[in-house]
């Protein structure tokens, strides 16, 4: 079968989509901290629809995952989507360090946080696309993995 220009597009890898993520995640993270930052500066904050807010947030965190989780991951109750949060600094201010090919359709890669705190993510081909399954970190000294956590 011959392809077009049209129908050949560039398929991300696994470290490119968990790049995106994290950066999505962190704009995300930066700009309702940085909004709600500005209110408290401006003495504004008590005058905040917290309810809007609450389903901005909500809307934009599920927009986020649709985009990057998997369908186990999606299937699950996230609880930053029933009450979205953010943190300041942002909790997605990751480095990735590594990566290691498991299979053809799975990946782990590893990331630090800005206080040294080790993440294994894990994702998977589906739909040719990678997209997050788990992720891994420790837990009272011992090693967790969820798909709740995002």
């Amino acid at each position: 079968m011959e392809y077009t220009s049209k129908e050949v597009r560039h398929m991300k890898t696994a470290h490119e989509t968990l790049a995106e993520f994290i950066q999505q995640m962190k704009d995300y993270e930066l700009y309702w901290g940085g909004l709600t930052q500005k209110s408290l500066d401006e003495g504004t904050f008590f005058e905040i629809d917290e309810d809007e807010n609450s389903k901005k947030r909500s809307d934009e965190i599920k927009k986020i995952h649709h985009q990057f989780l998997s369908k186990k991951a999606l299937s699950l109750k996230r609880a930053r989507q029933e009450a979205p949060d953010f943190q300041m600094p942002p909790e997605y201010n990751q480095t990735i360090t590594a990566e290691r090919k498991i299979s053809d359709k799975k990946y782990e890669i590893d990331v630090l946080d800005d206080s040294g705190e080790k993440k294994t993510y894990t994702l998977v081909l589906e739909g040719g696309e990678w997209k997050i399954d788990q992720m891994g970190f420790m837990y009272y000294d011992k090693w967790k993995k969820s798909r709740q956590l995002f």
